[in-house]
């Protein structure tokens, strides 16, 4: 059995999209199943980690003949509420309903597919995470953040990462930051969205106070590095691609807070793996807590996130295929 991994991914979301490709990858390896990366190979059936190589899915169905796996993170909206809420872009429902199979990270992506009527078999796939990945970093690796960033010994931080798209989402940031002078914030995002997002918006970030940085996406082992030795891990609210983040920073032992979205009460519970926050001024009251020891959730959010381990994850993606290919 040969599965096609496309590598074709957007690029204002890549460090995901590449991430995803990596991961499927190994599992399919893992599974027995061999992975090729040319169209034009020989190959049983095509997997795409982001569903806007839409010239590719067509190939693969209509000329090929060949079933398509894909995966798919829905965008929510800014003040998501509930699931009706959300509408998918008529495009992407388009494409999802010629694919044969769409695997999604949450219970909440899967009923919002199925509230805009996508026709085609949805699976829920937690996305596969490495313990060691962190538990085995060096001092160096460790450092590399502290060491981008120029920070001070015994300086604390925080981190986010957003989409430059959301009005909200930069003002509880700036909110946040200002009310705690004693932390630093690092937040990252699409480079391509600080140039062509609104200009009240890129005005918001450039009379952001000094402990608030906003940064372009960097490279895998300095964000690695951030995870790990941040003390906290904020969610914002509308997060979109951010549940490979969240299950990171669950791995890694740091404390993941969240505003209400679409993952809280689905893949983040409120004092069980998280601590959720309906305002900057409450974060900033649960964040002080943390640093004080006096609240955390990261023990129990570190044991769940050791279930999702490349074994058990391979296997119930060989499931998922088997089930879709015959």
């Amino acid at each position: 059995m040969k599965v096609y991994l496309s590598k074709k991914f957007r690029t204002n979301f890549y460090h995901i999209h590449s991430r995803l490709h990596r991961d499927f990858s190994s599992l399919y390896y893992l599974q027995g199943t061999d992975v090729v990366t040319n169209i034009e190979q020989y190959f049983d059936f095509a997997h795409f980690v982001d569903i806007y190589a839409k010239s590719e899915i067509a190939y693969v169905k209509e000329h090929l003949k060949k079933k398509v796996i894909v995966n798919y993170f829905v965008r929510k909206l800014p003040k998501f509420s509930g699931i009706s809420d959300v509408r998918i872009p008529f495009e992407d429902k388009r494409i999802l309903n010629k694919c044969d199979l769409i695997l999604v990270s949450c219970q909440a992506d899967k009923m919002i597919l199925i509230a805009n009527e996508v026709r085609t078999p949805i699976e829920i796939l937690t996305p596969a995470l490495s313990e060691e990945r962190y538990s085995k970093m060096s001092p160096l690796e460790r450092g590399s953040f502290a060491q981008y960033a120029g920070l001070l010994k015994d300086e604390q931080t925080a981190f986010a990462v957003v989409n430059y798209r959301n009005v909200q989402d930069i003002q509880d940031l700036i909110a946040l930051a200002e009310s705690m002078k004693n932390l630093s914030f690092y937040v990252f995002g699409p480079k391509v969205k600080v140039f062509s997002t609104s200009g009240k918006i890129r005005k918001m970030i450039k009379k952001a106070p000094k402990n608030l940085h906003f940064k372009a996406y960097v490279s895998e082992d300095i964000f690695k590095s951030a995870v790990v030795t941040s003390k906290v891990f904020i969610v914002t609210r509308e997060a979109e691609l951010e549940i490979i983040n969240i299950l990171e920073a669950m791995i890694a032992k740091t404390q993941v807070v969240t505003f209400n979205n679409h993952f809280t009460g689905d893949v983040l519970i409120d004092d069980v793996n998280c601590i959720v926050a309906c305002s900057p001024e409450q974060m900033a009251e649960k964040i002080q807590s943390v640093l004080d020891g006096k609240a955390g959730t990261v023990e129990e959010a570190w044991r769940e996130a050791r279930e999702y381990d490349y074994d058990s994850r391979g296997k119930i993606l060989k499931e998922i295929v088997k089930n879709c290919i015959e």
